[in-house]
């Protein structure tokens, strides 16, 4: 075979390898982004949960104040 034919058809695979790659690390960046949301959105949930639970086991007087300890 022709040596310049051989070099091209390797050009062309490792682009194509490439490309593949590349695609295949956009997708993983894509996947990345949307775990750091749902992350963020978890703990915003949980700091959220933890007011919560604080709030309601803090006593209160008849007036809507923490009671003086």
């Amino acid at each position: 075979m022709d040596p310049e034919y051989l070099m091209r058809l390797f050009a062309a695979q490792t682009t194509e390898r490439l490309d593949k790659l590349e695609r295949q690390v956009e997708q993983l960046l894509v996947a990345l982004d949307k775990a750091r949301v749902e992350q963020s959105a978890y703990e915003l949930r949980r700091e959220e949960l933890i007011t919560e639970y604080i709030v309601a086991l803090t006593p209160r007087s008849k007036a809507g104040k923490a009671k003086p300890q």
